[in-house]
């Protein structure tokens, strides 16, 4: 066990300075204006979609040069994920340097400043979009990608970020890209763990916040349902009485109760939006424990 904490301590600290980089200087402006690895992996994707995705060839062509490109490209990442953390390690500057590249991929404080920007519209649609893309940055990402961070460093969290960035790219598209189908089958897989515990985090969120209902938040914890993508948003959705779109294939086509609207109130959004918070919080919370037990070894 000691092991493992010691094994994760460094990993920890770097992704607790690259939060606080992010936080700190980044958004749209200083850091988040760097173009950096997250740029060059997006703008991989694209490359590899225009080229090889062509309107003449058929679906199954489509899906196995996507799988393919998924895995050329993950093993590409996953070789410089290897290379970044064996610098990483070796000097104070290079950890540094690690630390702005991981700041970079979370962009923590530019998804931020989107989502203010959506709820300073006054609008009910806006609203809600703010509340799922919360979500969503929680389960899909954000605590996936710190688990994966931590079992192995960059040599994960690269090659995973290119599988969510594929999915954040085709979000919207219908049907969605048969070329990027291995993408985020990918993702899904490595992301179920994380979209567990992103639940779990979730739950205790809605617990804490006196505007939710404790009782549906654990009835809703308990019978999930559907894919695990969709778990986190199904609880908020229960606790605040909410219709929410599902991020993931879903049986229905909204989470929450059944007579829940999707025109969501200011006062609702702002519950929400904090029940999320402080899930984010308590994945910080969860780390510092974790390297606490390292030191205390």
């Amino acid at each position: 066990m000691q092991s493992i904490l010691d094994h994760i301590a460094p990993l920890g600290l770097l992704w607790l300075g690259a939060v606080l980089l992010d936080m700190t200087f980044g958004g749209r402006r200083a850091l988040g204006a760097i173009p950096l690895v997250e740029t060059f992996i997006e703008k991989s994707i694209l490359t590899l979609r225009t080229k090889l995705e062509r309107r003449e060839r058929s679906k199954r062509n489509h899906f196995w040069r996507g799988l393919l490109a998924a895995g050329v490209l993950s093993v590409l990442l996953g070789a410089a994920g290897y290379y970044v953390n064996q610098l990483a390690f070796s000097h104070a500057s290079f950890a540094a340097l690690a630390v702005v590249v991981l700041a970079k991929l979370l962009g923590l404080k530019g998804f931020w400043q989107m989502l203010r920007d959506k709820v300073t519209q006054q609008d009910a649609t806006m609203r809600r979009h703010a509340i799922e893309d919360a979500i969503d940055m929680l389960t899909s990402f954000y605590v996936p990608a710190l688990l994966l961070f931590l079992a192995g460093g960059f040599w994960l969290l690269l090659p995973y970020y290119g599988f969510w960035a594929a999915d954040r790219i085709d979000r919207g598209n219908q049907p969605p890209s048969v070329f990027l189908q291995p993408f985020r089958g990918f993702r899904s897989f490595l992301a179920m763990p994380g979209e567990v515990v992103a639940t779990l985090f979730v739950m205790l969120a809605a617990l804490l916040w006196p505007a939710t209902n404790w009782r549906t938040a654990v009835l809703a914890a308990l019978k999930p349902g559907g894919r695990t993508r969709n778990w986190p948003a199904h609880l908020l959705a229960q606790s605040l009485d909410l219709a929410l779109a599902p991020r993931a294939k879903f049986r229905s086509a909204w989470l929450g109760p059944k007579d829940a609207s999707a025109q969501v109130s200011a006062d609702k959004c702002r519950s929400a939006l904090i029940v999320a918070l402080i899930a984010f919080a308590m994945t910080l919370a969860f780390l510092l424990v974790l390297l606490l037990a390292a030191a205390m070894g």
